[in-house]
């Protein structure tokens, strides 16, 4: 793809701006896109995609989970969830940060699940 404003170059800056209901896009190389990009305040640039491992995980012991936990293998996600007295979405998106997906009704491995529930700081047991 060309840049729209030198057509001499490959476009490798993407724009897309809605004004008034109305979007706008461009395609500029880096060079045509370099005066624009210094135009644009530091509070609306790209936010990073991951936030820190430390800010993910909290450092101190929740009172209200339990200490050890005694979980099949596999686990459902929602069994999981009732175990550490958590919501799923938060069993889910802390499975994301680990880059597992699953789902409420999806099953993770046991040393899976262990390693989230340490975590927590909750020491878990194979059920059979």
């Amino acid at each position: 793809m060309i840049c729209e404003e030198c057509h001499r170059r490959e476009a490798t800056v993407f724009f897309t701006r809605v004004i008034h209901g109305e979007t706008i896009k461009r395609r500029l190389c880096a060079t045509c896109a370099a005066p624009v990009l210094d135009h644009i305040p530091p509070e609306s640039a790209p936010k990073p995609a991951r936030m820190p491992e430390a800010q993910l995980f909290s450092l101190t012991p929740d009172p209200s989970r339990p200490t050890s936990v005694a979980i099949p293998d596999p686990v459902a996600v929602r069994v999981l969830a009732l175990s550490v007295h958590a919501k799923p979405f938060e069993i889910i998106r802390d499975f994301m940060a680990l880059n597992v997906f699953a789902s409420i009704n999806g099953e993770v491995s046991f040393s899976t699940a262990a390693l989230l529930c340490s975590r927590y700081g909750i020491t878990t047991t194979k059920v059979a």
